[in-house]
């Protein structure tokens, strides 16, 4: 009787796994719809009237502990706002995806991704500043990883948001957050690769606004087995 049960183990494993690539495309619980957008707004004056040219300069905020940072190198001058214990999902949106994956395993949760929703630029004074103008690309970096290299102001501006996968550590952090029922925080940096013709035109005092969409995707088929 040993052979006919093995063999039906095996089919049984076989069937098990074409479920799950189906499952990959077709059977999945988004969980984005519980998740807030991550926002950050920062207002940094460093303390000049314009940037005539780029320097190695680090600074924190008074009051905060979001760091700014400009960073000269052969051919590109990068402004880097960075806050360190940024809240990226709360007690409440733990509990609403939870709620929402109901009696499915966390584990079960494969994959996430981050979207750029809206980066916007302005003088400290409130003037509205022309990302395409001052910034030659855009990327963002969670807790070291980097989530969105490089994006050019044409991409932010499509109909589309720009989307990309979340790094693994990333990814488990948030899956250990809802696992756990507790909050999550994370290092966000943006980093503006500023336009260097027109870097002398850019007003020293700047409000920057960035915000970011996390998603994260339960398979059932996984979540079941």
């Amino acid at each position: 009787m040993l052979r006919p049960t093995l063999c039906l183990s095996l089919l049984l494993c076989a069937s098990c796994a074409d479920l799950r690539e189906t499952a990959d495309a077709t059977t999945t619980i988004r969980l984005d719809d519980e998740l807030s957008p991550v926002e950050i707004e920062r207002t940094v004056v460093l303390g000049v009237d314009s940037l005539p040219l780029c320097l190695d300069v680090s600074l924190m905020l008074p009051g905060q502990t979001t760091t700014v940072a400009l960073k000269r190198t052969s051919d590109t001058c990068a402004f880097t706002v960075t806050q360190p214990d940024l809240l990226i999902l709360n007690q409440q949106e733990v509990e609403n995806a939870r709620r929402q994956s109901g009696n499915f395993d966390i584990d079960a949760i494969r994959r996430g991704s981050v979207s750029l929703l809206q980066l916007e630029l302005w003088t400290d004074q409130g003037a509205v500043l022309d990302l395409s103008r001052y910034v030659d690309a855009v990327s963002v970096q969670i807790d070291n990883d980097v989530v969105l290299d490089r994006v050019t102001p044409e991409a932010l501006m499509s109909a589309e948001p720009v989307s990309r996968p979340l790094p693994a550590n990333l990814l488990n952090k948030l899956k250990t957050a809802v696992k756990s029922n507790q909050e999550a925080k994370a290092k966000v940096s943006l980093i503006l690769i500023l336009a260097g013709e027109t870097l002398s035109d850019l007003p020293a005092g700047l409000k920057l606004r960035v915000v970011l969409q996390p998603q994260l995707e339960v398979n059932v088929i996984d979540a079941a087995f």
